[in-house]
């Protein structure tokens, strides 16, 4: 597998876009991926890390940006382009959808209209499928925290957060760029406090008020250090007993490590996140950054340091949020052909027959029995005809048929789900993709908020595929006289 990054980190964008997108070059290093990155000129240190990560950096030229994209893609055979960005917006995707590569965004907020990608990735606590009404048919989407990209010296990270009664250490991390400068705002609000404790202050390379900051924390009344780049993130986040950050990929850090903070937004697309942090009550929310003002915000943090209890809840939510699998679910995705659906049309009379009457689908089914023709055919006709009944055929990416899946819609308004692969294709790993296709479907065309799925239980392939498409098992039930696992999924 081949894949090409296009993003940029400088001083007015930041890093965030470029590190998130290294968390998930990672995890395709780690399963032998070729992985290359386009960007405008890095400042060293950044290109350091992508060189580290056993990447290949290629520094964008003077020509039009989307045909270079297309251009480099083409050289290095990609089978994917993952765009993180303002800049690449739906013309943009437009014009590399020309190309033979399938496309991924990386998007924070629905920023654009139409997106015409074939997924979209949305690692935000406050994702909302709505947003993306706009994408293009058979798009799917990669919503929530579920999808964290993590890098991996988080993921590989194995110490057991203990929280302390007294803080100690407090971390202060503001992103790599910090533009509005909320990084000497907050050792302001922290000298107000008469509290004894020490500081970490992260800032990036990129960084255009360090000296400020340095001077700052160098005439602290609490000792405060400055760090510039830092590479080991969790140990510093390990010794915090309280963090103050902004609403960006360094919330989801602290959440996994189960660091009690304060987040706040001062870029438009950390507001949703900001409010939803503090609604989930996960962190403190201070609003606005560059509004708020000193006092109040001191007020905020010195009540949190006093209060222990508050600390140890905030963290014990933390950790029972963010897995650290996010990068590894996003590989899943990318690893296997992407299915379309289209509509079951009496002209698939024949293929469903032989798909049917295939003697996996019916040792796995709950009747056994071979179908006959007529019996096969009378019952296609009222499934086609039936508006409780949503029946569609996955195709791959050459158009091939690889299985079936239904969908009925009961009295009580949840569905029953139904699928099976085509014979030639099993053992592809096409089960999950085609669940989740199903899923996405019957969601976007229906009211149904609840799915559900019987297996026999003995069907332990069956089983797997639906708790990898994100199903919970409820238990057992008896279905036509027969055990079965009871599988759910919901729309929330």
């Amino acid at each position: 597998m081949h894949v090409l990054f296009r993003t940029d980190a400088n001083k007015d964008l930041g890093a965030g876009h470029l590190m998130r997108c290294l968390s998930l070059a990672h995890a395709m290093r780690t399963r032998g991926w070729s992985v290359t990155f386009l960007t405008c000129p890095l400042i060293p240190s950044y290109g350091e890390r992508v060189s580290d990560a056993g990447c290949t950096l290629k520094i964008r030229t003077a020509m039009d940006d989307a045909q270079e994209t297309e251009q480099i893609a083409r050289e290095i055979h990609a089978d994917w382009i993952v765009l993180d960005g303002y800049p690449f917006d739906a013309e943009y995707q437009r014009r590399l959808r020309k190309g033979r590569c399938k496309i991924l965004c990386l998007d924070d907020q629905g920023a654009f209209d139409v997106y015409e990608v074939d997924v979209i990735l949305n690692q935000n606590i406050s994702a909302r499928e709505a947003w993306y009404s706009g994408k293009a048919p058979g798009s799917r989407l990669l919503l929530g925290v579920k999808h964290v990209l993590l890098g991996p010296q988080f993921r590989e990270w194995k110490h057991k957060r203990k929280t302390s009664t007294s803080v100690q250490r407090v971390l202060v991390t503001l992103g790599g760029a910090d533009p509005k400068n909320i990084t000497l705002k907050i050792l302001r609000t922290l000298e107000m406090l008469p509290q004894s404790f020490s500081v970490d202050v992260v800032i990036g390379g990129v960084n255009l008020h360090r000296h400020d900051i340095e001077q700052y924390a160098s005439s602290m009344k609490h000792p405060a250090h400055v760090l510039v780049d830092t590479k080991d993130m969790p140990s510093l986040m390990d010794r915090a007993d309280l963090a103050i950050a902004a609403a960006g990929t360094t919330s989801w850090e602290l959440l996994f490590m189960g660091v009690p903070f304060v987040t706040g937004a001062f870029a438009r697309n950390q507001r949703a996140n900001a409010e939803e942090l503090g609604k989930q009550n996960v962190a403190i929310n201070a609003g606005w950054y560059p509004d708020a003002p000193e006092e109040a915000l001191s007020a905020a943090i010195g009540a949190l340091i006093d209060d222990a209890e508050t600390r140890a809840f905030l963290s014990r939510r933390g950790l029972g949020i963010i897995d650290g699998k996010g990068a590894d679910r996003v590989c899943d995705v990318l690893s296997v052909p992407l299915l379309k659906l289209r509509e079951v049309t009496g002209e698939d009379s024949n293929l469903l027959f032989s798909w049917a009457n295939d003697p996996v689908v019916r040792a796995s089914s709950l009747s056994p029995d071979p179908i006959a023709w007529e019996q096969h055919q009378e019952w296609l006709r009222g499934k086609i005809a039936d508006p409780h009944c949503n029946i569609y055929i996955g195709m791959n990416g050459k158009g091939t048929p690889v299985g079936q899946i239904r969908f009925d819609v009961r009295d009580d308004g949840d569905a029953e789900i139904d699928v099976h692969l085509a014979p030639d294709q099993r053992g592809k790993g096409l089960g999950s993709p085609l669940i989740i296709e199903g899923i996405q479907r019957i969601f976007a065309q229906t009211q149904v908020t609840t799915v559900h799925a019987y297996v026999k239980t003995d069907n332990e392939g069956s089983r797997k595929a639906f708790l990898k498409a994100g199903f919970n098992e409820q238990g057992k039930a008896t279905r036509h006289g027969k055990e079965v696992y009871h599988l759910v999924f919901n729309r929330s």
